[in-house]
């Protein structure tokens, strides 16, 4: 397991925040919800660890965690106090990294999901970027689970994601709604599907765990009674063109959102699987910490990038 406190310094030495050493603490025994764990990665005793969570909660007068069934939770105070925390520690590493730039240009971080990255951020960003050439924008593509995550560590500003999330917990504007099909090669010998059961004897090719496409599609299947363990055979790729070559190449099925790929429809080589009973539509959704003092920008972003 990589420590904390390193991997922060290997990434990049200047992204350490100003928060007190006992709030740091707080937030690394959040990740982890393990104070053995969370001592492992600071790299202190157990007993430290718990008297500086002590402190904390002497400090503001409630208690922070509670244990239930041998599992460590946050109380709602502690939920309330590790949301804003996250929304200093995002804040005050920016301000930092803006004071210190020799240059007037701002660096704005975008994270996006491989749909979004796909469908959406190559339409919006090149007007967006000719409108405000003072900017530097860095975009990262990954999983809605681990864009998440880096949003709370302070190293995104905007997630774009089609992904469930904790709506309270987070500052978040839709963008639009899209429709999710099943879709396979145009030569895939595919055979009757009267529902969704009959694409169970079929290869599905899908996502990796903690994508949102794969979420909403497992949501999907729960709510029938069924899970991804149903489907006889089963391929997880994290690269959307590489599911789509093996679509192409009639390798098996898979649950995509339809304006990812509309041009291999339009080509003719992909067919949509039309399946009663499965209409899947979801959210694209804006995500950021909530009270950021750098929400205005995220709120500018959108209304220039939003089709009308």
């Amino acid at each position: 397991m990589v420590k904390y406190q390193k991997r922060r310094i290997k990434q990049h030495h200047e992204d350490r925040s100003m928060l007190d050493y006992r709030t740091e603490t707080f937030l690394v025994v959040c990740e982890y919800m393990n104070y053995t764990k969370a001592a492992e990665a600071l790299n202190l005793t157990q007993p430290a660890i718990s008297g500086q969570i002590k402190y904390l909660e002497n400090y503001y007068g409630v208690k922070l965690f509670v244990y239930e069934n041998k599992k460590l939770s946050l109380t709602k105070q502690g939920e309330k106090l590790k949301r804003a925390l996250q929304t200093v520690m995002h804040d005050e590493l920016r301000l930092k990294r803006e004071l210190a730039k020799q240059t007037p240009a701002k660096v704005y971080r975008i994270g996006a999901t491989l749909s979004l990255g796909d469908a959406y951020l190559p339409k919006v960003l090149p007007n967006y970027l000719e409108q405000h050439k003072e900017l530097e924008i860095d975009v990262t593509v990954a999983n809605t689970e681990s864009l998440l995550k880096k949003l709370d560590q302070g190293m995104l500003d905007l997630v774009l994601t089609e992904g469930y999330f904790a709506k309270d917990e987070y500052e978040n504007r839709l963008i639009r709604e899209e429709e999710l099909g099943v879709f396979c090669g145009s030569d895939y010998e595919l055979g009757s599907v009267n529902g969704v059961e009959d694409l169970f004897g079929h290869r599905l090719i899908c996502r990796e765990k903690g994508s949102g496409t794969r979420a909403v599609f497992e949501h999907f299947l729960l709510e029938k009674g069924y899970g991804i363990e149903d489907f006889s055979n089963k391929c997880e790729f994290t690269s959307l063109n590489l599911i789509k070559e093996m679509l192409v190449n009639n390798q098996g099925i898979s649950v995509l959102y339809k304006c990812v790929v509309e041009d291999l429809l339009g080509k003719g080589l992909l067919t949509q699987i039309l399946v009663p009973g499965l209409e899947l539509k979801h959210d694209f959704n804006a995500v950021w910490q909530k009270n950021s003092m750098y929400g205005y920008e995220n709120e500018e972003f959108l209304a220039r990038t939003l089709e009308k």
